[in-house]
């Protein structure tokens, strides 16, 4: 049992390396700081500890990308101004480049992705009190 959970440890941490796109040098970094070259010498301590490390390398590089949500969203609100390519419209870029000055949609923040929720929304409020 406990080889089991070595293993998905083991795995959990591969898996997290590839989500944060480390090169195998960052990779060696953060095994030196438990003093280890590989995770096959690490204690099962050592891969948790590892883990939550990587984990939260992780969660700071996605911090500022909108959420799926906001894509989904977004999406639904671009289909719902008649856009049919969506977030690939023509319309949506040049939306996007007036609400938040940004040349490229996979540029866009959290942050910028709201502000352009916002904006759409007002633009479709405002279409139906102009009866369009």
């Amino acid at each position: 049992m406990a080889k089991d959970k070595r293993q998905k440890l083991l795995a959990k941490v591969h898996i997290l390396k590839k989500q944060a796109n480390l090169s195998d040098e960052q990779y060696r970094g953060i095994l030196s700081k438990w003093a280890i070259n590989s995770c096959k010498s690490a204690t099962e301590k050592t891969l948790i500890n590892i883990c939550e490390y990587i984990d939260l390398l992780v969660k700071e590089k996605n911090k500022n990308k909108p959420t799926q949500w906001q894509k989904n969203y977004i999406k639904d609100l671009c289909i719902g101004m008649g856009w049919s390519d969506g977030m690939d419209s023509p319309q949506f870029k040049a939306f996007v480049k007036r609400t938040v000055n940004i040349d490229n949609v996979a540029w866009l923040t959290n942050r910028q992705a709201s502000d352009v929720i916002t904006g759409l929304i007002n633009w479709q409020k405002y279409n139906k009190e102009k009866g369009e």
